[in-house]
């Protein structure tokens, strides 16, 4: 019997352990959640605008066929995954998400270790690869990324650039999204006077598409991060409260343990004092 009670200390002491690991992650991940938080709402309000002005650009552009690349050309996906572990069903959902859609022949740029493991042991062919991406992240790397996605684009290489990335909704809510970057499509409207440019629409956008991709890509990726810290904190806080939940149990079945062992250990003295009248 105290071998058993010994094996079960053991067992609460190294699920305390854990405990105490998973607890300080969710405190680590909580902590960063914030932070990328604050750089995801600034991110945003710069890419909304510069769409905005985008948008208004190529409505003004004539012939529109110039920017659209040979349908027949594959599509290229860039593929937002974390390097870490430990984030719940953060790059499952991702995979799951994007697996039906991609296609023989298509182009993949795969941003994360996790991604590049996952698709290189199922044998799809990985055309470039960003493992590092996220070691020391700021806009440089994206800026890097969009030029080299956008030279591809203009050599027409592929037809469609999509980014598939992990959209934030809120603390404990995460869509996988692929969306559609270039070509670009705007729906004109009839009725609505179009702006003057100078020197010319054509021109102007060739400055401005390239601040656009990178303004795409850094965003997707600040939201992908956000979205990973807040799938490590809930992940960490689920695991937290499940070794709670086994201590628990493992402190009744000492203490039952226990007190067999002693109400034996009673009988016993009892029996024998019994035997000795």
């Amino acid at each position: 019997m105290s071998l058993s009670l010994q094996a079960t200390k053991r067992r609460i002491e190294s699920v305390n352990a854990t405990q105490k690991i998973t607890r300080a992650m969710k405190l680590v991940a909580t902590a960063k959640l914030k932070v990328w938080k604050t750089k995801l709402e600034n991110s945003s309000y710069y890419a909304d605008n510069m769409k905005k002005l985008l948008t208004n650009v190529f409505k003004s552009i004539e012939n529109e066929e110039e920017l659209i690349n040979d349908p027949s050309l594959p599509t290229l996906y860039l593929v937002i995954t974390s390097s870490l572990g430990l984030c719940g069903g953060y790059n499952y959902n991702l995979f799951k998400r994007l697996l039906p859609e991609i296609q023989k022949n298509d182009l993949l740029l795969v941003i994360g270790s996790r991604g590049v493991s996952f698709f290189t042991n199922r044998g799809y062919q990985i055309d470039r690869t960003f493992e590092d991406a996220f070691v020391a992240f700021d806009y440089t790397v994206a800026r890097r990324i969009g030029n080299f996605i956008l030279s591809e684009y203009r050599l027409k290489k592929f037809s469609k650039v999509k980014i598939a990335y992990t959209k934030y909704k809120n603390s404990i809510t995460f869509v996988s999204e692929v969306e559609e970057v270039l070509p670009l499509k705007v729906q004109k409207e009839n009725g609505i006077s179009e702006m003057i440019f100078e020197p010319n629409p054509k021109k102007i956008l060739d400055e401005i598409l390239p601040l656009y991709l990178k303004s795409v890509v850094y965003g997707r990726m600040i939201e992908s991060v956000v979205c990973e810290q807040a799938s490590r904190r809930n992940a960490m806080d689920s695991a937290t409260d499940n070794a709670q939940e086994i201590v628990d149990k493992l402190h009744l079945e000492y203490n039952k343990a226990r007190q067999s062992a002693i109400t034996q250990e009673i009988t016993e003295v009892v029996s024998g004092a019994n035997a000795l009248k």
